[in-house]
């Protein structure tokens, strides 16, 4: 009987570095395994509608029977391009299906399909910085308020969630954070994209006690969740 295969020219690669906004080629093939000849041969994307795919029928096994059909037997390459997204990224793998159909001399239709799935790389990072506005304690003085600035960045390539700076410095008012002055506002309040940074602030009143010890010592840092 007449049946159309898909299947891949070239696996693709497992474990992949690709970062938003990258394409990913993936090289398969169709080929008539049954009896007869089929016609209207055609090749889609059933997940991804902008999906670009380009079939090599100048390449095929059995090029006399042009395009659009296939021989008992005859095999053609296509390629298939992906756009690689956060959400991909973030789910750590990009997983498309291609699906090809024909006909047959009498009309009847036969079809195939076949999923793709390539693991991303995930990296999940966060860098942070802290300054004050009073560097030199001979400039302080009792009562005066100190203002710290926080700066959180996702250095990674993963969207991270739950942002939050944690100072337990005794005296310190409330962190708060500039989310509308964000890099990627499109995130929302406690997320940030890849490359996106976001500033804080809290003030600190300064006391007799800091100005004796000649010193203020804050620590600092932030984290995320993937």
């Amino acid at each position: 009987g007449a049946a159309i295969l898909i299947s891949y020219e070239e696996e693709p690669e497992k474990a992949a570095g690709f970062s938003a906004g990258d394409t990913v080629e993936i090289s398969m093939k169709v080929k008539n395994i049954g009896s007869g000849l089929l016609t209207d041969v055609e090749v889609n994307e059933i997940l991804d509608d902008d999906a670009k795919i380009a079939v090599a029928w100048d390449r095929s096994s059995d090029p006399d029977t042009g395009e659009n059909v296939l021989s008992e037997g005859e095999t053609v390459p296509f390629t298939v391009n992906y756009t690689v997204t956060q959400d991909d990224i973030d789910a750590g793998k990009l997983v498309r299906k291609a699906e090809a159909s024909a006909e047959t001399t009498e009309r009847d239709e036969v079809e195939d399909e076949q999923t793709s799935e390539v693991i991303l790389r995930r990296a999940a990072s966060i860098d942070f910085s802290k300054e004050a506005a009073v560097q030199k304690i001979s400039d302080a003085r009792e009562g005066m308020s100190v203002q710290y600035y926080f700066t959180v960045t996702n250095s990674g390539n993963v969207t991270l969630r739950n942002i939050e700076v944690i100072d337990q410095m005794a005296g310190l008012s409330r962190i708060v954070y500039d989310w509308n002055e964000s890099t990627d506002s499109r995130t929302g309040e406690g997320y940030l994209s890849p490359g996106e940074k976001v500033t804080a602030s809290a003030a600190y009143t300064i006391t007799s006690g800091d100005i004796q010890k000649g010193r203020i010592v804050n620590k600092a840092y932030a984290r995320g969740e993937t």
